[in-house]
C-alpha cells in the first residue's frame, strides 16, 4: 500500500472520529421517526376500529328495543370516547331523534347542541342546529329556538331555517315578521316542492287574516 492510500485511510478515520457520532445519532432519529409514524398509524387504525365497535353497540341498543337510558348511555360512550370520529355526530343525531320521540325535548336539544359544538362538518352542524331549534320550540323555549334559526346558513338550509323562523314568529304573535320569513323561505333556491306548497299555504292563511 503506498503513502497515498495510507493518507486516505487516515483521513477517513479522522473524518469518522469527528462525524461518526452525529451520523449514528441522525440515523437513530430517522429510525425513531419512522417507528413513531408507523406506531401512530397503528394507533389511528385502532381508534377507528374502537369507534366502529362502539357505534355498532349503540346501533344494537337502539334497534333492539332497549330502554332509552341504555340507548343514551351507548351513544354517550361514542360521543365521549370517539368525539373526533364521524360516528360521534351520527350517534348524537340518532339519540336526539329517539329522545324527541319520547318527549325528552331538552335532552334532545342538548345532544344536538353537542353536534353543533363538536362537529367539523358544516352541513351536519346546520342540520343539528335546525333540529335543536325544533326541540327547544317543542319544549316551549321559543326565544332560544328563534335565535338558533336567525343566523346565516348555506343555501341548502336557508329555506328550512326561514320556514321554521316563520313558524316561531307566528306562534309568538309576530305575524308581520312571520310573513317576511315565509317569503324569504320561498326565495330559497333549494326548497322541495312539498315544502314550498306548505309555506305558500301558511303564507296564504296569514295574508287572508291580515
Amino acid at each position: 500500500m503506498d503513502q497515498t492510500d495510507e493518507e486516505q485511510i487516515q483521513a477517513l478515520r479522522d473524518w469518522w472520529r469527528n462525524n461518526g457520532r452525529a451520523i449514528v445519532f441522525g440515523v437513530g432519529l430517522a429510525v425513531a421517526g419512522l417507528s413513531g409514524w408507523w406506531g401512530y398509524g397503528q394507533w389511528q387504525e385502532g381508534q377507528a376500529r374502537d369507534a366502529t365497535v362502539a357505534y355498532g353497540q349503540f346501533l344494537q341498543a337502539e334497534r333492539s328495543g332497549t330502554d332509552l337510558h341504555e340507548v343514551a348511555r351507548t351513544a354517550r360512550q361514542v360521543m365521549d370516547e370517539h368525539s373526533g370520529s364521524g360516528y360521534a355526530a351520527m350517534a348524537a343525531l340518532r339519540l336526539a331523534a329517539r329522545q324527541m320521540e319520547h318527549g325528552e325535548h331538552i335532552a334532545a336539544a342538548e345532544a344536538l347542541g353537542w353536534v353543533v359544538e363538536n362537529s367539523g362538518d358544516t352541513a351536519l352542524v346546520e342540520l343539528a342546529r335546525l333540529r335543536q331549534a325544533r326541540a327547544l320550540a317543542a319544549a316551549g323555549r321559543e326565544d332560544e329556538a328563534l335565535a338558533l334559526v336567525s343566523v346565516p346558513v348555506s343555501p341548502g338550509f336557508a329555506g328550512a331555517y326561514a320556514d321554521l323562523r316563520g313558524d316561531l314568529l307566528y306562534n309568538m304573535g309576530r305575524s308581520s315578521a312571520a310573513v317576511e320569513a315565509y317569503r324569504e323561505a320561498l326565495q330559497a333556491d333549494r326548497l322541495s316542492s312539498q315544502a314550498r306548497r306548505f309555506i305558500e299555504l301558511k303564507l296564504g292563511n296569514l295574508d287572508e287574516g291580515a
